[in-house]
């Protein structure tokens, strides 16, 4: 039997060569990271999608050496500290918590400058019209390991913000006029407390923090042959909140899913079993010999918001070729 279990986020990337620097672009519910790779290692800016014309924002900036010896290690963490950024006109420091207010224009500039000061990369950043969130909003069913995102009424500065966990400080990551996206790191799944005190926002709710995981039986099928999948989504336990299951066959042609090759399935609370776990086994026949591929997500839809609304969790990828294997 084969265990797929990827805790990746969905993601696009794109690629920019320049020397010895690499700049990929992840995006994932809002959040944007721009990456720069050197051969010091990598610097990764977090800075939300949407940025807001005049308007405050904040952003964090991690780095990370390449090498894992001691003392290369520590000199590389000694020359990341000295490169420079900036959005704008403005310098944000190469590690942590910045806050900054984006100029009235269409545009904006993040640009990486070398110890020597040196034009590394220049990354030009979309400036869009101010929106106000007047409703405050926590999805109710949250994604463990996963960016996260409150909505409401705020400054855009994020060091103003205290977002606690079962009363356990949570990793703050970005903000603007109305969001604030945060990171559910080392958080057990099942139901917990949430609680944010950010300036006018104010309150505290049970949560559930759920992950999933794809299982196959065999991935790799001759002619004729058949196998299953099983999709497991836990910590739904007292889960008041539906949740959507899409699936997708990635190869059709090669197999057949039961029940269709796109399905979305809602998975409603009284369909969770008293551990909080919800299972389903999806069979699958070869149409011809190879490998196949079958991809899912989980979202919570949005009461009154439109589907693309909804918070969409990672992409769970099961192919012959590329998924992480561990075999049981």
């Amino acid at each position: 039997m084969l265990i797929i279990k990827l805790k990746i986020f969905l993601f696009v990337i794109f690629f920019l060569f320049s020397g010895n620097f690499l700049l990929a672009q992840n995006s994932f519910n809002g959040l944007v990271t721009e990456e720069i790779t050197s051969k010091d290692g990598k610097i990764s800016v977090f800075l939300p999608s949407h940025l807001p014309q005049g308007k405050t924002i904040s952003g964090t900036v991690f780095s990370e050496p390449e090498d894992e010896k001691t003392a290369k290690k520590a000199k590389q963490i000694e020359n990341l500290a000295k490169y420079i950024l900036k959005i704008g006109g403005e310098i944000i420091q190469s590690s942590g918590i910045f806050t900054l207010q984006l100029p009235e224009l269409e545009q904006t500039v993040l640009q990486v400058f070398s110890p020597e000061n040196k034009l590394l990369r220049k990354i030009n950043l979309a400036l869009s019209n101010p929106e106000i969130q007047s409703e405050l909003y926590i999805p109710k069913v949250v994604r463990s390991g996963a960016v996260e995102k409150v909505e409401g009424n705020f400054s855009g500065d994020i060091l103003k913000a205290k977002l606690l966990i079962d009363e356990q400080p949570v990793d703050v990551l970005a903000g603007n006029e109305s969001e604030l996206f945060f990171k559910t790191s080392e958080i057990e799944t099942g139901r917990h407390k949430i609680s944010l005190d950010y300036e006018k926002a104010v309150f505290e709710e049970d949560i559930n923090v759920v992950d999933y995981s794809l299982q196959a039986g065999k991935l790799n099928l001759k002619r004729g042959e058949s196998t299953y999948i099983d999709v497991v989504v836990e910590g739904l336990e007292e889960n008041k909140e539906p949740v959507l299951l899409n699936i997708s066959n990635q190869t059709v042609g090669i197999v057949a899913l039961e029940g269709g090759e796109n399905q979305s399935i809602l998975i409603t609370p009284e369909k969770v079993d008293n551990s909080g776990i919800w299972r389903k086994r999806f069979n699958v026949q070869s149409l011809t010999s190879g490998s196949f591929s079958v991809s899912t997500n989980l979202e919570v839809p949005k009461k009154n918001k439109k589907p693309s609304d909804s918070n969409v969790w990672e992409n769970l990828v099961l192919t012959g070729k590329r998924a992480k294997i561990v075999h049981e």
